[in-house]
């Protein structure tokens, strides 16, 4: 499965026992694109969502390059300013080249995350600075909206 070009299907909630399946299916390929591939790997990208390897069916949930999967998250509070932010995206074929976004510099999110024993309970977390944004552009890949729209 290759990182495909952007599209404009949007990702649908996680809810029944066969998306948990296809998450578990989907996942190793997806923690592939967060790594480089040098005797020693060292992590290229934070975070990729679902939407950016399949545009048939995409689910609503991303995976974070040290494993963590998080599955339907919303923001339910933030900031309200934001403050300019530079971007990079692994949807672009130039993944060095970094864009010009605005994010909320704090957000409080709810989500679950996937273990092997489950859906964990709704967690609600404040997050801010990187891992806000990091929520943030996650979250625009499952509603179709990619970095180069800001710009």
């Amino acid at each position: 499965m290759p990182i495909i070009q952007p599209h404009a299907v949007t990702s649908r909630l996680v809810r029944s026992p066969q998306d948990i399946e296809r998450i578990r299916k989907d996942v190793p390929e997806m923690l592939s694109f967060c790594w480089t591939t040098d005797k020693e790997p060292v992590p290229i990208a934070y975070a990729i969502a679902h939407s950016q390897i399949t545009s048939e069916d995409p689910l609503t949930f991303f995976v974070t390059h040290d494993g963590v999967i998080v599955v339907n998250p919303v923001i339910i509070k933030s900031t309200r300013h934001t403050v300019p932010r530079k971007e990079g995206c692994m949807s672009f074929l130039t993944r060095h080249k970094q864009f010009k976004v605005d994010r909320y510099n704090k957000v409080t999110v709810q989500f679950q995350v996937l273990t092997e024993e489950g859906l964990s309970p709704l967690q609600t977390e404040n997050l801010d600075s990187l891992l806000a944004q990091v929520f943030q552009h996650e979250m625009d890949h499952f509603n179709a909206k990619y970095v180069f729209n800001y710009e």
